[in-house]
């Protein structure tokens, strides 16, 4: 696409400057990965060796598909995975591997998800290998205070707005809808969110279950459907009402199986389920167009996951004229629509723009 093009030659120009550490912004749905994809296999033909780094396993596989499409030779760094290539000059890999074990210094590094590079687990890998050009990739560059990444990286690249992306159909338009806004006053902020154990006690009162399935059932019945939970507790909660409503729904989270939640998540790609109600796993890395509802049970304080739990339904599919916001949890209203304005600079303090 024309707007990965353009950001491919940014990203260049910047090199060509001397820039050793670059942050590649575009939304959810835009395809990062595969401009990753092609910058890697652009590199392997130069002859560069380079470490891409994830923190989970379908982020890890997703990202090694497409660079070995791109013609490279890669191997992937995980304990006992079957597609581990030492001799390959590209290894794709987790950060928990990366730190533990060292690896020949490469040309370049590059992290998915960067807005979890500022954790001192990644910081310990960009300091290992110092001669590296570093590039990130994110939907959402802002860390869990809400200031931006400028203590890792030099210069930002912006491929494209949501606004443009909706305008050019690469991603749907939407409808928000806001049902209320919980009463968060004695609930506790730890670490620049809300508690969630306090938080799941609120969010999980039966006014508030019965109206996240009676909205849906009115407003959104027959969708697929990404529901944002607080906790394990209050997600299975959730799907608990939807299951005795007659709806075929079901619950995943980190500790669920990784062949399970691929097989809960192909049911919701082919309709078997219509609702899945997640915690804090499908914010990322995660790809189901038809996904026609997303439903924010979910308070927060953080505009990235804000973001990321929106994005998960922007993407277009045959049939699919927009996606439905069903806001819960006062998240559009603290956080601004999905095609709202945002401030990109690596020094961005959209947690203080919030306070003011």
């Amino acid at each position: 696409r024309d707007y990965q093009e353009r950001a491919v030659e940014q990203l260049r120009a910047l090199m060509r400057r001397g820039v050793r550490r670059v942050l590649l912004v575009a939304p959810c749905g835009a395809g990062k990965g595969a401009v990753l994809a092609y910058l890697t296999g652009q590199g392997d033909a130069r002859g560069d060796s380079g470490l891409v780094r994830a923190h989970r396993r379908e982020l890890i596989d997703d990202l090694h598909t497409r660079i070995v499409a791109e013609g490279v030779r890669a191997g992937v760094v995980m304990r006992g995975h079957p597609l581990a290539d030492p001799g390959a000059r590209v290894q794709v890999g987790s950060i928990q591997t990366a730190v533990h074990r060292a690896l020949p210094p490469p040309q370049y590094v590059v992290f998915d998800e960067a807005h979890r590079s500022v954790a001192p687990s990644y910081q310990r890998i960009v300091g290992r290998y110092p001669g590296a050009v570093v590039l990130g990739s994110t939907a959402s560059p802002w860390r869990s205070d809400g200031r931006g990444l400028g203590g890792l990286y030099e210069e930002v690249v912006v491929a494209a707005t949501t606004r443009e992306l909706m305008d050019r159909g690469f991603l749907c338009e939407y409808t928000g809808f806001g049902f209320g806004e919980p009463d968060l006053s004695g609930v506790r902020v730890v670490a620049g969110d809300y508690d969630q154990r306090q938080l799941g006690r609120v969010m999980g009162g039966s006014a508030i279950l019965g109206d996240i399935v009676g909205r849906w059932r009115d407003t959104a019945g027959g969708c697929r459907t990404v529901v944002f939970a607080v906790n394990r507790e209050h997600s299975r909660s959730i799907v608990a009402d939807f299951v005795t409503a007659g709806v075929a729904a079901e619950h995943v989270d980190g500790k669920t199986q990784r062949d399970e939640r691929a097989a809960i998540l192909d049911r919701l790609r082919s309709g078997t389920t219509q609702i899945v109600s997640n915690v804090e796993i499908l914010t990322e890395g995660i790809d189901i167009p038809a996904v026609g509802c997303v439903i924010l049970a979910r308070p927060t304080l953080s505009t990235r996951l804000a973001v990321q739990m929106v994005g998960r339904g922007l993407r277009p599919a045959i049939g699919k004229e927009r996606l439905r916001i069903h806001d819960h949890a006062g998240v559009l209203w603290r956080h601004g629509l999905p095609d709202a304005e945002r401030d990109y600079a690596l020094t961005a303090d959209v947690a203080k723009r919030r306070r003011d």
